[in-house]
């Protein structure tokens, strides 16, 4: 289980549906996660839709966790392919 001061680890991943981000302790656990989903294929391909849905998801996120315990931020992308 995650205390209140232990180190946290943030996901970001980008799909062609939409945006999630999630934190998770140092055992691998999920302490908090988040998502968002683009209204259509040319929403997903915009980069002002994607800050805005990191934007989003750190502040769901920032509701759940302390955003200061993050240690380490991995992010992941897909591409459409159409």
């Amino acid at each position: 289980m995650s205390s209140g001061d232990e180190a946290l680890f943030l996901g970001l991943d980008a799909g062609t549906s939409g945006m999630r981000g999630v934190c998770v302790d140092q055992g691998g656990e999920i302490v908090a996660a988040a998502k968002t989903s683009f209204d259509d294929e040319q929403q997903a391909r915009l980069p002002k839709v994607w800050r805005a849905g990191i934007a989003r998801i750190l502040d769901e996120l920032a509701s759940l966790v302390a955003l200061d315990r993050i240690r380490g931020i991995a992010v992941d992308g897909q591409s459409g392919t159409g």
